[in-house]
């Protein structure tokens, strides 16, 4: 199978336009439906429905979709990985991140006190998906590290985790927000408030049972959800409302917020987590030399 018909289905199934598709992929856009009849023709199933108004995918395009450009991606991978080791890079290692500000803070310092403390340095690749695309990336070996937290972890799939915080639930709000007057907020101190919470697929099991805990005790009254941290550290910022959330995902050295301790009695432990049994040496090492840094964890709590 033409590997390069993959790659032109997948940015197909992106953006749903032959002359967008043409443009990126570089070519010519009868050269684009040259290539998707191809591939269709050796599949045996029609990927897209055609007409002048619009492109659509057929619901065998979607499921193969779903699957194929797991496959490309990791082809590329693959690709990537034997040209750096030609260009004197002993290995890589994955990290899966689910983006909090606290983590883009840090990775960079870690990576690069890593690498520049190494006589062999190791290519690393970040990516960034929600937490439940994390553990799957995880179980199925594309990815060799996630950093995550130990309440919400697959079962029976030889994972070891690595804890490198104790991580409370705090109220992430603007610096001059009048709650920050109280030592520790309640759920009645956040009465008429706006609140930004999370869609699910981004939080492990503690943090949606006190979501749906608070959304309750409001009767879903005033609350937003949001699709990713970012937006929600970006609406707060704005005023929009304020967050509660596990420290962990908090930059301390954020000078737009603060954070107020919240009356929940239970507590997370945030780490990193892998596969002992397929993790590369690469990984291990880095492990290792992680154990080393927690101390850069505690500052922030």
């Amino acid at each position: 199978m033409n590997i390069d018909y993959l790659r032109i289905f997948i940015n197909l199934s992106e953006t749903l336009n032959f002359s967008a598709t043409a443009q990126a992929m570089n070519l010519s856009q009868p050269a684009i439906s040259k290539a998707i009849n191809r591939l269709e023709a050796e599949l045996g199933f029609q990927l897209f429905i055609r007409s002048k108004r619009q492109v659509l995918l057929t619901e065998s395009g979607q499921q193969f979709q779903k699957r194929i450009r797991i496959i490309v991606r990791n082809l590329d991978k693959a690709i990537s990985e034997g040209r750096l080791i030609e260009k004197n890079y002993q290995d890589s290692v994955s990290i899966g991140i689910t983006g909090t500000p606290c983590e883009c803070k840090q990775l960079p310092t870690i990576i690069n006190t890593y690498n520049n403390s190494q006589y062999s340095k190791i290519r690393f690749y970040l990516e960034t998906f929600d937490h439940n695309q994390l553990k799957e990336h995880l179980v199925n070996h594309e990815c060799d590290i996630i950093f995550s937290s130990n309440d919400d972890l697959p079962n029976g799939q030889d994972l070891v985790f690595n804890k490198l915080r104790t991580s409370h639930f705090v109220c992430v709000c603007q610096v001059q927000d009048p709650l920050t007057t109280k030592k520790v907020l309640s759920l009645e101190d956040l009465k008429n408030r706006n609140l930004i919470m999370i869609d699910e697929d981004w939080c492990s099991k503690e943090p949606i049972k006190l979501q749906r805990k608070v959304s309750q005790h409001f009767n879903y009254q005033n609350i937003t959800y949001v699709g990713s941290i970012l937006v929600n550290f970006l609406m707060i910022k704005a005023g929009m409302g304020v967050s509660i959330l596990p420290d962990f995902v908090y930059d301390p050295t954020d000078p737009d917020l603060t954070t107020v301790p919240f009356d929940y009695d239970r507590f997370l432990e945030y780490g990193i987590v892998y596969n002992d049994n397929s993790l590369s040496q690469p990984g291990k090492r880095f492990i290792k030399w992680l154990e080393l840094y927690k101390e850069f964890f505690r500052n922030s709590e």
